[in-house]
């Protein structure tokens, strides 16, 4: 029987419970699931991103000083950036918080750390070498992915981890980023998906949740009276919309100026 979603805790047994939602609840919820009594392996495809940098990694560190992953774990980053163990850990290290405790949860933390790099988000040899890594630290572990790659590169990466990344335990994969760039990308993604894994492993952050509420501002003010009598020229003196980014990839560049065009299209 598979074990139970990470995403689904149970109720632990204790009859004494700490306050809802207080940290000492989510740690005896989560510490009592059978999943963390496996080992686990976390592959963040991207890694070497921002992104990953400065919120997958920081989080994920997070939740080891809470205690909320498994005692056997392991978290793998994937990219196509040439970089050695040592200095992507340095890299990464630069972005997680003073633990309080002369950086011992840091060394330990960072020393379950490793980095692949391959050519490209498909590239089976270098997915092999991901998957080698995987059955020496054991082959009986869970395994999820993490994607934090563009949307067109999702399919691929999906599909390449199915012939690739064999051994037992769970697979569940995390899409992050626009999960396409409009409604036909986005069922053609999933039509692709669902070939390979079943809707129960796919786990989606999408940031085009808000889209269509920014598509739809001017239906809003005149549909509102409140707003009617607010958004004039009366009461705005201007709109200033600021991307806090740094300049510097032109894949980045591309993304940043299809994000301009839509703002200035609305």
């Amino acid at each position: 029987m598979e074990p139970s979603s990470p995403l689904r805790p149970r109720t632990p047994p204790s009859k004494e419970r700490a306050s809802p939602g207080s940290q000492e609840e989510i740690t005896a919820v989560v510490s009592s699931e059978d999943w963390h009594f496996s080992p686990l392996i976390i592959v963040i495809l991207g890694a070497s991103g921002d992104l990953a940098a400065k919120k997958t990694y920081p989080s994920l560190f997070s939740l080891y000083t809470s205690g909320l992953l498994p005692k056997q774990f392991k978290i793998i980053g994937y990219a196509r950036s040439p970089k050695t163990i040592e200095s992507f850990r340095e890299h990464v290290g630069k972005y997680l918080s003073d633990d309080g405790n002369g950086g011992v949860d840091k060394r330990r933390f960072l020393e379950n750390c490793d980095y692949i790099n391959g050519k490209s988000y498909g590239d089976e040899d270098a997915f092999k070498v991901v998957n080698t890594s995987i059955q020496t630290f054991s082959p009986v572990a869970n395994k999820l992915f993490y994607f934090a790659i563009p949307a067109s590169t999702f399919a691929v990466s999906a599909t390449t981890i199915k012939t690739t990344i064999m051994g037992e335990g769970w697979l569940r994969i995390i899409l992050e980023k626009p999960f396409g760039h409009d409604l036909e990308s986005c069922r053609e993604l999933t039509e692709s998906l669902a070939q390979s894994y079943d809707e129960e492993n796919l786990y989606r952050i999408d940031h085009y949740l808000g889209k269509e509420m920014v598509q739809n501002l001017m239906t809003l003010r005149f549909s509102n009276l409140y707003f009617s009598r607010l958004w004039d020229s009366q009461s705005i003196a201007a709109v200033l919309l600021t991307f806090k980014e740094v300049r510097g990839r032109k894949a980045e560049e591309k993304r940043r100026a299809r994000r301009v065009s839509f703002l200035r299209h609305y």
